[in-house]
């Protein structure tokens, strides 16, 4: 995958210098160069005391609370499919509550929220990621790109990106899927 990524950056500066940019679309561009600072921590406990939110609250908490269902089932649903792929059971209140602090301490620092993500899962699992070590030397390795490489990252082109994202979907792809697909067309 990184060889991809590096040819594909490659190919795309080429043919820019061809004058064939225009056609290619954007970089991804700068990156901000600090650390992310919790600057939304004040502005989400002073929420509640402020007195037009104060009748926006319960629809406000019934919507958080729909979508904390929905993403709940959604984590459950990936961990067990990575069970499956992975064969290690997990705990599935711990990792409600890991993923519960982590969107929460996310927000503080004006983060998106998130899940699992079974692309990541399954490539950490296939490069030989197989305990709790691997998630935090990726975390670092993430935490250590995005702090030191930005100007590397800036120069990456989206499309590239795309195309990456696209071969990590058809490598997700089962092959007793594919045999299924097969069969049923031929």
């Amino acid at each position: 995958m990184p060889t991809g990524l590096v040819a594909g950056t490659a190919v795309y500066h080429l043919l820019a210098a061809l004058d064939g940019g225009a056609l290619l679309g954007p970089m991804i561009g700068a990156m901000p160069h600090a650390l992310p600072t919790a600057r939304y921590l004040t502005s989400l406990i002073a929420l509640p005391a402020q007195p037009e939110i104060r009748g926006l609250l319960p629809a406000v908490a019934s919507a958080a609370f729909s979508l904390a269902i929905i993403a709940s089932l959604d984590a459950l649903l990936c961990a067990k499919t990575v069970e499956v792929v992975t064969g290690r059971k997990t705990n599935d209140s711990r990792e409600l509550l890991r993923l519960g602090a982590a969107n929460a301490t996310a927000a503080c620092f004006g983060g998106i929220p998130g899940g699992i993500n079974l692309a990541a899962s399954f490539a950490n699992h296939r490069a030989g990621g197989k305990s709790a070590v691997s998630v935090g030397v990726n975390v670092l390795v993430i935490l250590f790109v995005a702090m030191f490489l930005g100007p590397v990252i800036a120069i990456v082109p989206r499309v590239v990106i795309a195309a990456t994202l696209l071969v990590v979907a058809v490598q997700l792809v089962d092959r007793w899927s594919l045999r299924l697909l097969r069969d049923l067309v031929g």
